[in-house]
Protein backbone atom coordinates (compact mmCIF):
# COMPACT_ATOMS: atom_id res chain seq x y z
CA UNK A 1 0.00 0.00 0.00
CA UNK A 2 1.32 3.12 -1.13
CA UNK A 3 -0.34 6.56 -0.13
CA UNK A 4 0.83 9.78 -2.18
CA UNK A 5 -1.52 11.90 -1.08
CA UNK A 6 -1.82 15.51 -1.27
CA UNK A 7 1.94 16.18 -2.52
CA UNK A 8 1.12 18.21 -6.03
CA UNK A 9 2.45 15.29 -7.79
CA UNK A 10 1.76 16.17 -11.59
CA UNK A 11 2.77 13.00 -13.15
CA UNK A 12 2.29 9.28 -12.41
CA UNK A 13 5.82 7.83 -13.10
CA UNK A 14 8.74 6.54 -11.18
CA UNK A 15 6.86 3.43 -9.84
CA UNK A 16 8.56 0.42 -11.29
CA UNK A 17 9.95 -0.34 -8.20
CA UNK A 18 6.87 -0.98 -6.28
CA UNK A 19 6.71 -4.75 -7.77
CA UNK A 20 4.12 -5.99 -5.00
CA UNK A 21 1.98 -3.19 -3.99
CA UNK A 22 -1.88 -3.49 -4.14
CA UNK A 23 -3.19 -0.25 -3.59
CA UNK A 24 -2.20 2.97 -4.85
CA UNK A 25 -3.54 6.41 -3.47
CA UNK A 26 -2.90 9.80 -5.67
CA UNK A 27 -5.68 11.78 -3.92
CA UNK A 28 -5.77 15.37 -4.24
CA UNK A 29 -2.61 16.00 -6.65
CA UNK A 30 -2.38 17.52 -9.85
CA UNK A 31 -2.35 14.44 -12.31
CA UNK A 32 -4.14 15.24 -15.58
CA UNK A 33 -3.49 11.65 -17.43
CA UNK A 34 -3.53 7.98 -15.78
CA UNK A 35 -0.04 6.67 -17.62
CA UNK A 36 2.88 4.68 -16.46
CA UNK A 37 0.59 1.70 -14.36
CA UNK A 38 1.84 -0.80 -16.64
CA UNK A 39 4.48 -2.04 -14.32
CA UNK A 40 2.28 -2.06 -11.33
CA UNK A 41 1.16 -5.80 -12.11
CA UNK A 42 -0.27 -6.37 -8.50
CA UNK A 43 -2.17 -3.29 -8.62
CA UNK A 44 -5.59 -3.78 -7.14
CA UNK A 45 -6.84 -0.61 -6.02
CA UNK A 46 -6.23 2.93 -7.37
CA UNK A 47 -7.30 6.14 -5.86
CA UNK A 48 -7.23 9.13 -7.84
CA UNK A 49 -10.04 11.50 -6.27
CA UNK A 50 -9.34 15.41 -6.98
CA UNK A 51 -7.40 15.63 -9.57
CA UNK A 52 -7.52 16.87 -12.94
CA UNK A 53 -8.14 13.42 -15.00
CA UNK A 54 -10.46 13.91 -18.22
CA UNK A 55 -9.91 10.93 -19.96
CA UNK A 56 -10.19 7.12 -18.76
CA UNK A 57 -7.01 5.26 -20.55
CA UNK A 58 -4.11 3.12 -19.62
CA UNK A 59 -6.06 1.06 -16.80
CA UNK A 60 -4.65 -1.88 -15.67
CA UNK A 61 -6.80 -4.97 -16.22
CA UNK A 62 -6.02 -6.46 -12.61
CA UNK A 63 -8.28 -3.10 -11.15
CA UNK A 64 -10.97 -4.27 -8.44
CA UNK A 65 -11.66 -1.01 -7.05
CA UNK A 66 -11.03 2.51 -8.85
CA UNK A 67 -12.00 5.44 -7.41
CA UNK A 68 -12.06 8.59 -9.98
CA UNK A 69 -14.56 10.85 -8.11
CA UNK A 70 -14.08 14.80 -8.53
CA UNK A 71 -11.89 15.03 -11.92
CA UNK A 72 -13.04 16.30 -15.19
CA UNK A 73 -13.81 12.90 -17.50
CA UNK A 74 -16.57 13.72 -19.41
CA UNK A 75 -17.20 9.87 -20.89
CA UNK A 76 -17.21 6.97 -19.61
CA UNK A 77 -14.99 4.52 -22.03
CA UNK A 78 -12.15 2.09 -22.13
CA UNK A 79 -13.60 0.25 -19.26
CA UNK A 80 -14.55 -3.06 -20.99
CA UNK A 81 -10.65 -4.70 -20.17
CA UNK A 82 -11.06 -4.27 -16.69
CA UNK A 83 -12.56 -8.04 -16.28
CA UNK A 84 -11.93 -7.50 -12.15
CA UNK A 85 -13.36 -4.18 -11.60
CA UNK A 86 -16.05 -4.62 -8.81
CA UNK A 87 -16.24 -0.94 -7.43
CA UNK A 88 -16.33 2.18 -9.75
CA UNK A 89 -16.44 5.82 -8.27
CA UNK A 90 -17.15 8.52 -11.11
CA UNK A 91 -19.37 10.92 -9.21
CA UNK A 92 -18.57 14.92 -9.55
CA UNK A 93 -17.39 14.39 -12.66
CA UNK A 94 -18.11 16.24 -15.90
CA UNK A 95 -20.34 13.67 -17.29
CA UNK A 96 -22.58 13.99 -20.26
Amino acid sequence: ELELNHQRIRRIDNLEPLTCVERLYLRWNLIKKIENLDTLTTLKELELYDNQITTLENLSSLLEKLFLCTNKITKIQNLSHLKNLTLLELGDNKLR
